[in-house]
């Protein structure tokens, strides 16, 4: 559906062990920019329970915010709940997830270790050995 001239598709998938749903539009790039929402969460709370960039000293680590309200355009995104979707290769299903916040050292990428844990997000190795980086999107029906 369009909304505002922005494209805001909702698909549901299961990322970490926990229902996600993710809202996401498009920017002036042409580039996906994603949400996460945890469904049970905000239903439990009755806010808008959301994937967030938070530093930690040096590191940034992916954590949890509430928030009153998903945004619907673009300019209402806060950099730190934002994430650009890429494709790991053109028609690849593999995709990688890059916060909107920006660090002049390295991009802020999700990713995880090899039991599932976290990896602070400077400190992913987009094209490791383990696949830290990449993510393939299992839609819930």
């Amino acid at each position: 559906m369009l909304e505002n001239g922005n494209l805001n598709v909702i698909i549901h998938y299961y990322f970490f062990p926990a229902l996600w749903v993710t809202h996401f539009t498009v920017d002036e790039k042409l580039r996906q920019v994603v949400i996460f929402e945890n469904w049970k969460c905000s239903e439990r709370t009755g806010k808008k329970c959301v994937l967030y960039t938070h530093q930690v000293g040096a590191d940034y680590t992916l954590t949890g915010k509430k928030i009153d309200k998903i945004p619907k355009i673009l300019e209402e995104i806060e950099p730190k709940i934002g994430f650009f979707k890429h494709p790991k290769a053109t028609g690849s299903e593999l995709l990688y997830f890059k916060s909107m916040l920006t660090t002049k050292e390295r991009p802020l990428m999700v990713g995880f270790d090899g039991v599932g844990q976290p990896i602070p997000m400077n400190r992913v190795i987009k094209y490791s050995s383990d696949f830290q980086a990449f993510f393939k999107i299992l839609e819930a029906g």
